[in-house]
């Protein structure tokens, strides 16, 4: 008599060997096809600290006092306010830079959105500087 049981048992055995193969053949093209570079990169240069009678010779100084609240000479603005001045700026300057300062509670993510947002109108003209007053 034949007993069906151990044939039908060999039969259902899987090999791993194949699929060791497809999971390393994967991990090969993932590697290949993925690029880590940074897309979206400003290149920034910094300043010295610098004080109020500099800020017209340097360009123009944009406070972030915290995220959706900023400030030029003193003057509260939103951003598209801002970008609208710096615009004018520009058309009679069009070396003109801007200086990007925050305070201590506002979040890296809200200044990086402001440099991103800025970068199409001011090129690579974006300076990160620590404010100080003479006051």
């Amino acid at each position: 008599m034949i007993d069906l049981d151990d044939n039908q048992r060999k039969a259902l055995k899987i090999s791993l060997t194949p699929l060791i193969d497809i999971v390393f053949i994967l991990l090969v093209f993932f590697m290949l096809v993925t690029s880590f570079l940074k897309w979206n990169s400003i290149t920034l240069s910094s300043h010295q600290p610098i004080d109020e009678l500099q800020i017209d010779k340097e360009g123009t100084l944009l406070i972030i006092n915290s995220p959706g609240n900023y400030e030029i000479n003193s003057k509260a603005l939103t951003l598209d306010q801002a970008k609208d001045l710096l615009r004018n700026k520009l058309k009679s300057d069009a070396n003109h830079s801007l200086l990007i300062q925050t305070k201590d509670n506002v979040p890296l993510q809200e200044l990086v959105d402001v440099m991103t947002y800025m970068k199409n109108l001011m090129g690579n003209n974006i300076s990160l500087t620590k404010y100080e007053s003479s006051l």
